[in-house]
């Protein structure tokens, strides 16, 4: 579990583009049982809960890695395909924050994927790693209410 937390909250958000992101690099990272210096945003308290949450015992990552794993294997596709071409698109306001040091979900990557579902997109742009609504928690919160009181409330 050390492994894991250190692999999917590191401290330098970077850390993707060597650990995560490149084939084998993950099992690799396993295998040597790596760890790394966990980000300063993060209590201890809230790590040795995610430990506990994700403990072997508890079924460790697996309903989370099941949906990238489904993903991958393109098994909702046949469902995708009943989807009517009008229902794909919606007009209502969204919002898209992004973040700048996301080596994995790609700022400009999001925006272009978000854009072809949505065409009203506003989007915010953070200078953090993957996980902005922990690294940035206040400044999502802004954003969101900003969102809400200018687009939705007024709208």
């Amino acid at each position: 579990i050390e492994s894991s937390t250190a692999i999917i909250y590191p401290a330098d958000p970077n850390a993707a583009k060597e650990h995560l992101c490149p084939l084998g690099a993950v099992q690799k990272f396993y295998q040597d049982e790596m760890t790394g210096p966990l980000p300063n945003w993060m209590s201890k308290s809230e790590i040795e809960n995610h430990k506990q949450i994700f403990s072997p015992e508890n079924g460790g990552y697996r309903g989370g890695l099941n949906w990238y794993k489904a993903h991958m294997a393109n098994l909702n596709s046949d469902d995708e395909k009943n989807v009517p071409p009008d229902r794909l698109q919606t007009e209502k306001p969204a919002l898209l924050v992004v973040c700048t040091k996301d080596c994995v979900a790609i700022p400009s990557m999001q925006e272009q994927d978000m854009r072809a579902f949505a065409s009203d997109v506003m989007v915010e742009s953070l200078d953090c790693g993957h996980w902005v609504q922990l690294e940035k928690a206040n400044e999502v919160n802004e954003i969101v209410t900003s969102f809400i009181e200018k687009r939705l409330l007024t709208g």
